[in-house]
Protein backbone atom coordinates (compact mmCIF):
# COMPACT_ATOMS: atom_id res chain seq x y z
CA UNK A 1 0.00 0.00 0.00
CA UNK A 2 1.64 2.98 -1.15
CA UNK A 3 0.74 6.11 1.01
CA UNK A 4 0.79 9.10 -1.16
CA UNK A 5 -2.55 10.41 0.06
CA UNK A 6 -2.34 12.83 3.01
CA UNK A 7 -5.70 12.17 5.33
CA UNK A 8 -4.22 8.09 4.77
CA UNK A 9 -0.94 9.37 5.88
CA UNK A 10 -2.43 11.31 8.27
CA UNK A 11 -3.82 8.48 9.88
CA UNK A 12 -0.87 6.50 10.72
CA UNK A 13 0.12 8.82 13.49
CA UNK A 14 -2.84 8.22 15.17
CA UNK A 15 -2.59 3.86 14.82
CA UNK A 16 -1.28 2.18 18.30
CA UNK A 17 1.77 0.76 17.73
CA UNK A 18 0.93 -2.78 17.95
CA UNK A 19 -1.08 -1.89 14.51
CA UNK A 20 1.55 0.10 12.73
CA UNK A 21 3.76 -2.63 12.95
CA UNK A 22 1.11 -5.33 11.77
CA UNK A 23 0.82 -3.37 8.94
CA UNK A 24 4.53 -2.86 8.18
CA UNK A 25 5.27 -6.46 8.80
CA UNK A 26 2.11 -7.35 6.63
CA UNK A 27 4.30 -4.89 3.81
CA UNK A 28 0.79 -2.86 3.93
CA UNK A 29 3.09 0.19 4.01
CA UNK A 30 6.61 1.11 4.69
CA UNK A 31 9.41 1.95 7.77
CA UNK A 32 9.81 5.23 5.34
CA UNK A 33 5.87 5.83 4.93
CA UNK A 34 5.38 5.72 8.64
CA UNK A 35 8.35 7.62 9.13
CA UNK A 36 7.08 10.20 7.00
CA UNK A 37 3.76 10.73 8.53
CA UNK A 38 5.29 11.36 11.63
CA UNK A 39 7.77 13.94 10.22
CA UNK A 40 4.78 15.51 8.58
CA UNK A 41 3.45 15.89 12.13
CA UNK A 42 6.23 16.92 13.74
CA UNK A 43 6.65 19.57 11.30
CA UNK A 44 3.09 20.79 11.54
CA UNK A 45 3.24 20.98 14.93
CA UNK A 46 6.47 21.41 16.75
CA UNK A 47 7.22 25.05 16.09
CA UNK A 48 3.92 25.73 18.65
CA UNK A 49 5.09 23.28 20.96
CA UNK A 50 8.20 22.47 21.16
CA UNK A 51 7.91 18.70 21.84
CA UNK A 52 10.67 17.90 19.83
CA UNK A 53 14.18 19.65 20.82
CA UNK A 54 16.64 17.31 19.02
CA UNK A 55 15.45 15.66 15.22
CA UNK A 56 17.48 13.58 13.49
CA UNK A 57 15.80 13.16 10.49
CA UNK A 58 18.53 11.75 8.28
CA UNK A 59 19.60 9.12 10.90
CA UNK A 60 15.81 8.41 11.32
CA UNK A 61 15.85 7.78 7.50
CA UNK A 62 18.77 5.74 7.27
CA UNK A 63 17.23 3.61 10.07
CA UNK A 64 13.78 3.03 7.88
CA UNK A 65 15.20 2.29 4.93
CA UNK A 66 17.70 -0.36 6.54
CA UNK A 67 14.14 -1.88 8.37
CA UNK A 68 12.26 -2.24 5.23
CA UNK A 69 15.27 -3.71 3.37
CA UNK A 70 15.77 -6.11 5.98
CA UNK A 71 11.63 -7.07 5.88
CA UNK A 72 11.94 -7.53 2.21
CA UNK A 73 15.36 -10.14 3.12
CA UNK A 74 12.38 -12.13 5.38
CA UNK A 75 14.49 -10.54 8.79
CA UNK A 76 12.12 -8.81 11.24
CA UNK A 77 14.40 -7.50 14.34
CA UNK A 78 11.52 -7.61 17.32
CA UNK A 79 8.13 -6.69 17.33
CA UNK A 80 8.79 -2.93 16.76
CA UNK A 81 10.74 -3.63 13.66
CA UNK A 82 10.31 -0.33 11.67
CA UNK A 83 8.27 1.95 14.26
CA UNK A 84 9.75 5.09 14.73
CA UNK A 85 9.97 6.37 18.36
CA UNK A 86 11.44 9.40 20.44
CA UNK A 87 13.61 9.41 23.11
CA UNK A 88 13.10 12.12 25.88
CA UNK A 89 16.13 14.31 26.19
CA UNK A 90 17.01 14.52 29.98
CA UNK A 91 20.72 15.15 28.90
CA UNK A 92 22.28 17.60 26.66
CA UNK A 93 22.25 16.01 23.04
Amino acid sequence: MEISNKSISHELVFKQTSELAQLIGDKQCSAIEVLSAYLAQIDKYNGNINAVVTLDIENAKIQAKAADEALSRGELSGVLHGIPMTIKDVFET
